[in-house]
């Protein structure tokens, strides 16, 4: 699961950075979940999906 928020992160064009931005995690923790090092928890995904739609203005 950590490989398909990795992908979608980088499909968005955002960086790891950005993201830790956008989901108030730091970087290191986001990269330790992406490559199944950390458990993926519902609140990850649902992170991830805020931080990713919300880069799509009017659903678009």
């Amino acid at each position: 699961m950590g490989a398909i928020l990795r992908a979608g992160r980088e499909g968005a064009g955002v960086s790891l950075r950005e993201m830790s931005d956008r989901v108030s995690m730091v970087a290191p923790y986001l990269s330790q979940i992406e490559t199944g090092k950390r458990p993926v928890l519902p609140r990850h995904i649902k992170a991830y999906e805020r931080a990713l739609v919300r880069q799509q203005p009017f659903g678009f």
